[in-house]
């Protein structure tokens, strides 16, 4: 297989910024994870070689989550409860000439007030005229956040072409915020005459300059051990709403990614069914779109 990784190749500085909001996969759709930013950078690491890609990353996120009423300050009424998720991460990526991808993520922040989730939305809503919300006076509680995720990617070569390929991708996350497996198929049409292999693609941050429009498509099954921003502190908690969870769920990851030079462009659909048990609460979906530019 070619190598992974050229020593003589450009080394790369990626910023970019990926924002999800239920508004841009529905104009009704609005609940439960409602908004999130995510302003981000990757950079090439030294411990790369021909057969090996290593690629690094820093993150800030923002996370917020509503119930499906947002209009009464009487938790009665609130099927979910309020939350916010505030943190940094670092990321190391590593990309094999055999196809297989390994990526893990470190996070340290805070779920509740110190997340700033109630004023970064009271001013979003105020300065965008979306509508007073009530009820954030009631949301989980102040949390140390401390997780390790990591995914693992592998080719199915059996079944992968020239335009499309298939993957098993596999999500499993410890912490004090959620505990989970996460497993399905990972499905890629190109709409150029090639598909780019995944472990040169942009999918993950290879930082590798190819030019790629594909769709995606992963449909995956998430058991789900714990969520701090429905069940509140894991240790100890004095949240005056939560909600116990639905273990076994499914969800449904699909849309378009375009790279051309040094722009990258992303579109995403984000489907789960419902995750908040003895409670009114439904499934949902979000949209994700992306911007990236590399530096050189």
């Amino acid at each position: 297989m070619a190598n992974c990784f050229s020593q003589n190749e450009d080394k790369v500085f990626r910023l970019g910024i990926s924002i999800d909001n239920d508004s841009f996969a529905s104009v009704v759709n609005d609940k439960y994870y409602t908004a999130g930013t995510n302003i981000f950078v990757n950079y090439h690491s030294k411990n790369s070689n021909e057969n090996l890609r290593i690629t690094k990353g820093f993150n800030v996120f923002q996370k917020i989550f509503n119930p499906a009423w947002v209009k009464s300050e009487n938790i009665e009424y609130h099927n979910r409860p309020y939350a916010g998720l505030l943190a940094v991460e670092h990321e190391v990526n590593r990309f094999y000439s055999s196809g297989l991808i390994w990526k893990i993520q470190y996070q340290m922040g805070f779920i509740g007030p110190n997340s700033f989730a109630k004023e970064f939305q009271e001013w979003m809503h105020t300065n965008f005229n979306f509508g007073k919300v009530y009820g954030w006076e009631s949301q989980i509680q102040n949390a140390f956040v401390v997780q390790y995720n990591t995914t693992f990617v592998k080719p199915i070569t059996s079944i992968s072409g020239n335009q499309y390929d298939f993957h098993w991708k596999s999500l499993a996350e410890v912490g004090t915020a959620f505990n989970s497996i996460n497993t399905g198929l990972l499905f890629r049409f190109s709409f150029n005459k090639n598909l780019v292999k995944l472990f040169q693609s942009n999918f993950f941050p290879s930082l590798v300059n190819q030019k790629e429009f594909y769709f995606y498509l992963n449909p995956e099954v998430n058991i789900q051990l714990y969520d701090a921003t429905i069940q509140g502190n894991i240790f100890r908690d004095n949240s005056p709403l939560i909600y116990g969870i639905v273990p076994f769920r499914f969800r449904l990851h699909a849309g378009l990614n375009y790279d051309v030079q040094n722009l990258h462009l992303r579109y995403g659909f984000h489907y789960t069914t419902n995750e908040v048990s003895k409670s009114t609460a439904t499934g949902y979906y979000y949209g994700t779109v992306s911007l990236a530019y590399d530096f050189k």
